[in-house]
């Protein structure tokens, strides 16, 4: 806008000053209506155009302030902040169009032994590599997060459980079949991953805690595996008849 304006005012100026006169001379000219409006325009565009740019690089210095305090500075992926935020947003969209999502919960299998074995630059090295592979699993649609230490979240919206499910197998064997060269350490590393789908009336909480009940469930199974949060259904009267006879 303020571009327009200066635009326009440097196009009108030779006709404002044919119509209310410019000065013959230098000094003339000082003293005439033509040259105090001029002066003052052109004062108030230079202003105007120093506080805009004063506004851009105060809205891209917040912008960065808070791209920098929602992002985990190991794993460049979302710090657990960042992550409930974006997290709940997504699933407040989801909900309301009626698409399904999930949460996945994945933690590095035995992750304190690696780094008392192999020293914390061996573990850093574990977690950037594993962080990267959720993310490039994940592609665009999910929101990728680190919660803390060796665990992290996934929240896929527009995923069932079956898809989920083929994403967090996908990320797993990746990152199982890591030689250990890339990895930094003289072993294997894996990861164990849990599943849950979102359900009416759901907050990320709920779904974060039923997830976390899966990982659960894929570490007491022997880690290095996929297990999904499946409640059993609802018992029928025969079936309670038949445990009572």
């Amino acid at each position: 806008m303020i571009l327009v304006v200066s635009g326009l005012h440097y196009l009108g100026k030779p006709l404002l000053a044919l119509a209310i006169g410019s000065g013959s001379s230098p000094q003339a000219y000082l003293g005439t209506t033509y040259a105090a409006y001029s002066q003052s325009l052109a004062a108030i565009l230079l202003v105007s155009t120093g506080l805009v740019l004063l506004l851009i690089m105060v809205r891209d210095m917040m912008t960065d302030m808070i791209a920098r305090s929602e992002t985990d500075t190991l794993s460049g992926l979302l710090n657990r902040r960042g992550f409930e935020d974006r997290g709940n947003k997504a699933l407040m969209r989801a909900a309301l169009a009626g698409v399904p999502a999930v949460m996945i919960v994945a933690d590095l299998d035995h992750f304190k032994a690696i780094n008392d074995s192999y020293g914390h630059a061996s573990g850093d090295r574990v977690i950037e590599l594993f962080a990267g592979t959720l993310r490039d699993s994940a592609e665009q649609r999910g929101i990728v997060g680190r919660l803390g230490g060796e665990e992290f979240a996934i929240f896929l919206p527009g995923a069932n459980l079956m898809t989920g499910r083929l994403y967090a197998e996908t990320a797993r064997s990746a990152f199982a079949g890591l030689p250990p060269d890339d990895l930094g350490v003289p072993i294997a590393v894996t990861a164990s991953f849990g599943i849950a789908s979102l359900r009416p009336g759901d907050t990320l909480s709920d779904l974060l805690r039923r997830a976390d009940a899966a990982l659960y469930q894929a570490k007491t199974e022997g880690r290095n595996r996929v297990s999904l949060f499946i409640e059993e259904p609802p018992r029928s009267l025969w079936q309670e008849r038949g445990r009572s006879a």
